[in-house]
């Protein structure tokens, strides 16, 4: 009866429902398929990544583990990008998209390599089709996923995705940010849960991602991400004069490399105004190269313009100044070879782990950094460490101090190489690799096994329809609830909904549910909820909060409750019939570890009944009954 109850009450909780067909039912993200679970071959993985020749620092990265994890498994690259002609070495072979749609299941273990960039929407598009293990080299992914392309490739529109992986919070600033016409919202939210849910394991490079999830989601969402140190080769001996000449410096310049893109979020306008501002400006025996792009950032590239020709016509600068742009692998090493110290700034984490800064401890190059997201977590002595909000004149200093203190260089190019020895080896990196994937492939099996045995329940029914098909995802939707997520806090709004009178009571739930849905509880996401007329559970008030907080946007449909295990029911408003049909599933809430709470506006109605019409004290009474047997009021 209990079995009964939990998957006649239990909704399907999608932003749009979808169409079922024969064999495919998606329902709470949970996939109910006719797939099977046998014929797997245990050592056959996957990988799907960007390759080169695609210019990604991901395409580099996986080109350098994909030999040491081929001695772990038996590999098939999948190309999302077209330009991928060759499986690079440690492939076995070179896979398309539809290839790999064609035949998913041949596969135990699936690993994408995701990013926050446009170019993944094709990845995150086949992680909903097929899911694998997910290595996060962002923690954000708003610029790629709510990128002008990606409702087209993944169905959902930005506002959507604000309030789907955020709430409403997150959608508010979203359309401030379309009416003013900036980026905040993008730097705002990491927008990463739609990858995240169909994610079978995680794996990141840093705690900072952890301490990211934590803050995004609440403490231990992600403990059972695995953090494997981002891999580098130590670098190969190269002849370093060669390479000078051949970049067109002196044997005695003394020359100052930033590795990586040119932007705000890497400081480099502090950088070109520290170098300008020091003693290295004036000696034309110095040079400082910003080795990267500046793209699309025309702002920025006329600030930095303007820096140089202002200390040109002011007679200052005598060093030279090179902004390469993008630059083929085989100039970027010689970069590497060529450099005496390098500066790699970052402000507005997104969760990263600098490739960049890996090079250069590899290559043994004195590094000056400061203390930020990923960064703070490089040993002391690794390099100069500078603040997280370090100054000019903090890096002038250093960049002077560093140009003049030859042993000074030599102490830290020997702690940055033994750093990467010690820590970041390939082989010691692609161990556990391989452990975190076989780990996530041995749970999406027994998921599939359990989703498998429903399905064989339900075939062997006499006349199979919708309703079981979709009875038995809601049940194992409450089994595997999508993760990481936030606690939730529902608020039920259902007289107001319903009809908005304008009483007391009906002010006091508006302005402190307007308060609660502008600053939602860290690690809580507000919910106004509304009851069915039938009786048989909340459905989300999307359409109502959308109209109180007057958001443009198309609104969302009211789908039903998805309860998980630590949120929290708060009946704030006064709703006597809905309540106490609702009895039922309120200790069906409970049952799921739903904290049920309620706010007890007044007793006026039981202790003068004769100042309420008739009836009035026997329906308050009752009320307060439900109200008892919940876990406070």
């Amino acid at each position: 009866m209990a079995c009964e109850a939990l998957l006649r009450w239990y909704g399907t909780n999608r932003l749009c429902t979808p169409q079922p067909t024969e064999q495919h039912w998606l329902w709470n993200d949970f996939a109910l398929t006719s797939a099977p679970t046998h014929g797997l071959e245990t050592n056959q993985l996957a990988y799907v990544s960007p390759l080169p020749p695609q210019r990604s620092g991901i395409s580099d990265y996986s080109v350098s583990l994909l030999p040491a994890l081929a001695r772990h498994f038996q590999i098939d690259v999948v190309a999302c990008h077209p330009g991928v002609t060759q499986a690079p070495p440690g492939a076995r072979k070179l896979l398309s998209l539809e290839e790999f749609r064609h035949s998913p299941h041949r596969y135990r273990h699936v690993l994408y390599h995701l990013g926050n960039s446009s170019n993944h929407l094709d990845m995150v598009a086949l992680l909903e089709e097929q899911p694998g293990a997910v290595v996060l080299h962002d923690f954000y992914l708003s610029h790629g996923l709510c990128s002008s392309r990606a409702e087209g490739k993944l169905g959902i529109s930005t506002s959507q995705r604000f309030y789907q992986d955020h709430g409403y919070r997150a959608w508010l600033d979203w359309e401030c940010s379309q009416r003013q016409g900036d980026d905040a919202a993008i730097w705002a939210y990491p927008c990463n849960q739609t990858p995240l849910r169909r994610a079978t394991g995680v794996i990141v490079h840093s705690r900072e991602a952890l301490r990211l999830a934590d803050q995004c989601f609440g403490p231990g969402k992600a403990a059972h991400w695995a953090v494997i140190p981002h891999l580098k080769q130590p670098a190969q001996p190269v002849d370093r004069l060669i390479q000078r000449k051949g970049l067109g410096f002196g044997p005695d310049t003394f020359v100052v490399c930033s590795f990586g893109f040119i932007g705000r979020s890497k400081l480099s306008a502090l950088l070109l105004e520290a170098f300008l501002s020091s003693d290295l400006a004036a000696d034309p025996h110095c040079a400082l190269v910003l080795a990267g792009s500046v793209g699309d950032d025309r702002e920025l590239d006329g600030q930095l313009d303007q820096q140089l020709r202002r200390a040109r016509d002011q007679g200052s600068l005598r060093a030279e100044v090179r902004i390469t742009g993008w630059i083929e692998r085989a100039t970027y090493c010689a970069y590497l070879a060529a450099t005496d110290a390098a500066v790699q700034l970052r402000t507005k984490s997104r969760g990263e782990s600098s490739g960049t800064v890996l090079d250069c401890l590899a290559a043994g190059i004195p590094l000056i950094y400061n203390a930020h997201g990923s960064l703070a977590e490089l040993p002391e002595g690794a390099g100069w460490r500078l603040p997280d909000a370090c100054t000019v004149l903090d890096l002038r200093l250093a960049l002077q101090r560093i140009r003049v203190d030859s042993e000074l260089r030599q102490v830290l190019s020997s702690r940055a190489r033994a750093l990467v020895a010690e820590q970041h080896r390939l082989d010691h990196c692609a161990f556990r690799y391989a452990e975190a994937i076989r780990m996530a492939g041995d749970a999406a099996v027994r998921r599939k096994a359990v989703v498998e045995l429903a399905r064989q329940a339900i075939q062997r029914l006499p006349q199979p329809n919708e309703q079981h098909w979709q009875e038995a995802a809601n049940s194992l939707a409450l089994m595997f609830p999508p993760q990481p997520s936030q606690r939730q806090l529902f608020l039920d709004v259902s007289a107001m909904a319903e009809h908005d009178l304008g009483s007391g009571v009906q002010r006091v739930v508006r302005a402190i549910g307007e308060q609660l849905l502008l600053h939602p509880p860290r690690g809580w996401r507000v919910e106004p909820v509304r009851a069915r007329r039938d009786g048989l559970g909340y459905l989300y008030a999307r359409r109502f909060t959308a109209t109180l907080l007057g958001l443009e946007s198309q609104p969302l449909d009211d789908g039903p409750l998805l309860p998980r295990q630590g949120d929290l029911f708060l009946g704030i408003d006064l709703h006597h019939d809905g309540v106490l049909r609702q009895a039922p599933y309120l200790q069906l809430l409970r049952a799921q570890g739903v904290a049920v709470y309620f706010v007890v506006h007044d007793l006026l109605p039981c202790q003068l009944p004769e100042c309420f019409p008739p009836g009035a004290a026997e329906l308050h009474a009752a009320w307060l009954r439900v109200v008892a047997a919940g876990d406070g009021a």
